[in-house]
């Protein structure tokens, strides 16, 4: 206890922690720059001594001796043109702490910072890579993006909507099989003929695998063909769909399914329906506070950006690896109302 105290009033070394934890120097470097090269008892045991000791790691000075930056950018593609974006929408920003969140908590166990940019074309991209040891890529799910990211020379990883893009380092959801998971949870409960609601299939390519996913799945649970209804964004479209629904619903659709949560609640705003299966997907807190049950898919973005930022880690470490991408997928998992 004593040496503790002294340490504290000190300058905690590197070396102090190895002392403490009773391993060597390089293991206690291994821990803050590899962790999962070292054994979860050691690093356990590195971790605890940091911390009674108050190491905290100089990553500026770590940075100058790899002649590296010492950040990794989570980097979000601007937007701004298409018709409809999820993360533009306040209702999400609950979203983006947790994939901030996620990325942090693994990058705080490094010898990296995390910065946060946006990008709207290469040339800014390029700009980025100049300031950056490596760059997590939020939200990928369109082509253009995928070919800007191709052309990046420093460790990447990109995220959450990239199992159907073959050759990029990636963590990604399934959505398709998400949309599996809705239509086995209306099953499960005693639907009979589920509608389903979606938007922008054309330009949203993750709506597009929830949808095909649903109705891959449902096909080999029931012979009865689900009716699909899509709306876009404009009030009018909305208004037309809300008495799609009302008919729908009036007649033998015994069952809703949404492609998201904010579509299904704005719904259930505006028709009064009666009590039954309801399932959505993002696994919006929102849903919790209205009087419906409602399942939802929680795609866990934490997760996926905890991991991506490990493989980034994994990636600057050990540089020689990179042969072929790594392509990791969590699935994501059914949430009851």
């Amino acid at each position: 206890m004593n040496s503790v105290v002294k340490n504290k009033q000190s300058t905690v070394t590197r070396d102090m922690v190895a002392t403490e934890a009773s391993v060597s120097s390089a293991t206690v470097s291994r821990v803050y720059n590899n962790p999962d090269s070292v054994r979860p008892e050691r690093r356990e045991a590195v971790l605890s001594a940091a911390k009674r000791l108050g190491y905290v790691p100089n990553k500026s000075a770590s940075a100058l001796r790899r002649k590296g930056t010492g950040i990794i950018t989570l980097v979000e593609f601007d937007k701004g043109e298409r018709p409809y974006y999820w993360n533009d929408m306040p209702l999400f920003n609950w979203f983006y702490g947790d994939v901030i969140k996620g990325a942090k908590e693994t990058i705080d166990k490094s010898m990296y910072n995390l910065n946060l940019a946006t990008v709207s074309n290469h040339k800014e991209l390029e700009q980025l890579q100049d300031s950056s040891d490596a760059l997590l890529f939020f939200d990928v799910d369109d082509l253009s993006e995928v070919e800007m990211i191709e052309q990046v020379s420093i460790p990447y990883v990109a995220a959450h909507h990239t199992n159907i893009y073959k050759g990029l380092w990636s963590c990604s959801t399934d959505n398709r099989f998400g949309g599996g998971l809705q239509a086995e949870e209306l099953y499960r409960k005693g639907v009979k003929r589920p509608l389903y609601i979606t938007s922008h299939l054309k330009s949203v390519v993750p709506h597009t695998e929830r949808l095909s996913g649903f109705l891959s799945r449902w096909n080999e649970l029931s012979v009865v063909e689900p009716i699909v209804i899509e709306v876009e964004s404009r009030e009018n479209d909305f208004d037309q769909m809300l008495s799609e629904v009302k008919t729908q619903l009036d007649g033998q659709c015994d069952g809703i399914a949404s492609v998201n949560d904010i579509l299904l609640l704005r719904i259930l705003n505006r028709v009064s329906i009666e009590p039954l299966p309801l399932v959505g997907y993002d696994a919006n807190p929102m849903r919790d506070i209205i009087p419906y049950d409602i399942s939802s898919i929680d795609i866990r973005q934490k997760e996926i950006y905890k991991r991506a930022a490990r493989i980034l880690i994994e990636r600057l470490n050990q540089p020689l690896r990179d042969e072929s991408p790594c392509q990791e997928i969590l699935p994501p998992v059914i949430v009851q109302g």
